[in-house]
């Protein structure tokens, strides 16, 4: 898609950011549906496809970016010089966008924990995922675990942020 100049291409890309433009709200109450008829209400697996759909149009577009911009002659000289693709994806393209792709997890991963909408409509008020607690104990009680876990999640997500700068090639 990054290469490609089609309509088809530009229909992918509406595809992939459908979940960041239609509002939270429906598309859990959608996936409710859906889900429901399919036997994945209040299941793991339910939870995970939800919230992978949305997180996917923040990591999508990470990664397209970093392909936008990627210089693929890079691939057409390790070729040349008797590369195979293998070697090609392992030695020239893993190293030039593993940054990215890092970032585009993280953000992901961001995205989809603090996503309580899917949290409380495909989890069937069964399943607890630490934003629904969190968001139960806010409406139910105000107890000092809400206080600590926040605390937790602000040291975790600045931890994760620093090693991520570090890691990143200067």
């Amino acid at each position: 898609m990054a290469r490609s100049k089609s309509r088809v291409g530009n229909l992918a890309f509406l595809l992939f950011m459908l979940p960041m433009i239609i509002p939270n709200i429906v598309i859990a109450v959608a996936l409710f549906y859906l889900f429901a008829q399919i036997g994945l209400v209040a299941t793991d697996a339910g939870i995970a496809l939800g919230h992978t759909l949305t997180a996917l149009p923040v990591v999508f577009v990470i990664i397209l970016t970093t392909f936008k911009s990627y210089d693929w002659r890079l691939d057409q000289a390790a070729a040349t010089l008797g590369a195979t693709r293998t070697d090609t994806i392992r030695k020239v393209t893993w190293p030039i966008i593993k940054g990215s792709v890092v970032a585009a997890f993280l953000f992901g991963f961001l995205h989809s924990f603090e996503e309580l909408t899917i949290a409380l409509f495909v989890g069937g008020g069964v399943r607890q995922t630490l934003p629904k607690q969190m968001w139960d104990d806010v409406l139910l009680q105000v107890s000092p675990t809400l206080a600590a876990a926040s605390v937790i999640i602000l040291a975790v997500v600045t931890i994760v942020f620093v090693a991520a700068e570090r890691a990143r090639p200067r």
